[in-house]
């Protein structure tokens, strides 16, 4: 295809990588799902409650979306150079190597340190308030402190003294956290929180640029102004199911060509006739012999 036509932009997307580009034809050759990147890219491993509680599969299909949109950034890529310099060229993306790119500093950890990061929780071992809390209905939310400019703001927004939580103290390291102030501190926000709603918690950390937000459902979302009001949550006709349905909208937002969904993904042979005649300009007699051949 490429000795056809040179400025073709061509992408592979497998679970291990074609041996092409390097690595083991064996493993290359392996099937892959979802998690099979998540575990071989080492993602899972660091995702879930601390042990002994077992490794978490982020849901929904989460690896299979991150190599979708890694494999769209590199086609991009080869496409404006293949605009600039006329040569395509191959992209290859392996499904654990898209979950490789978000292990952050795991791999320089260990390399430099010897450290294994291990799973944590949604908690963070070395900064707080940064994790789960519950409110008075038992729902439950997520408020981030993370360093100690928003650390002071959120010690403030608690009603509390800066002094006797200083930051080193009580929030700034695993030593500050697993201190008896930083104990006293974790105890002070798990009951505050439990007296208050979420929705009264993330509107008084709002005022003190606390970063908070309760764990919307799907329930939530789908009636939430602000992801209406953006356009987050649209109505389409569903082509198959014959009515319309509600389903998230385009992100991210463009100013100049900002995109529409005018309808739901068309059934199959659905725009066949139209594309052949409008697009192609074919008669119906052509179309017909197409048919009966079975080719369309």
């Amino acid at each position: 295809m490429l000795a056809a036509n040179p400025k073709l932009v061509i992408c592979h997307i497998s679970g291990f990588g074609r041996p092409q580009f390097g690595g083991d034809p064996e493993i290359c050759d392996r099937a892959s799902y979802d998690m099979i990147g998540q575990a071989y890219g080492g993602y899972a491993f660091i995702n879930g409650n601390p042990e002994p509680a077992p490794p978490a599969i982020v849901k929904p299909w989460f690896n299979d979306y991150l190599s979708s949109y890694v494999a769209a950034f590199g086609i991009l890529s080869a496409y404006i150079n293949a605009e600039k310099t006329g040569k395509g060229q191959e992209v290859d993306l392996a499904q654990f190597e898209a979950c490789a790119k978000l292990l952050a500093d795991t791999v320089v950890t260990y390399s430099e340190t010897g450290a294994i990061k291990r799973r944590s929780g949604p908690d963070s071992p070395a900064f707080q308030p940064y994790g789960l809390f519950q409110d008075k209905n038992g729902a439950y939310m997520v408020i981030g402190a993370y360093g100690p400019g928003v650390y002071k703001r959120a010690i403030q927004a608690f009603g509390l003294d800066i002094n006797t939580y200083s930051f080193a103290e009580a929030g700034g390291s695993p030593q500050a956290m697993n201190s008896e102030r930083g104990k006293e501190l974790r105890a002070y926000i798990v009951n505050w929180c439990g007296e208050r709603t979420c929705e009264e918690i993330v509107k008084h950390m709002s005022k003190f640029k606390v970063p908070a937000s309760k764990i919307n459902s799907v329930e939530d979302i789908i009636n939430d102004p602000h992801w209406i009001d953006r356009g987050d949550i649209i109505t389409y006709r569903d082509e198959t199911l014959e009515k319309d349905i509600k389903a998230v909208g385009i992100i991210p937002k463009l100013s100049g060509t900002p995109g529409k969904v005018w309808r739901g993904a068309p059934t199959l042979g659905q725009d066949t006739d139209e594309i052949l005649k409008k697009v192609l300009g074919y008669s119906q007699e052509k179309i017909e012999v197409l048919k009966e051949k079975k080719l369309i």
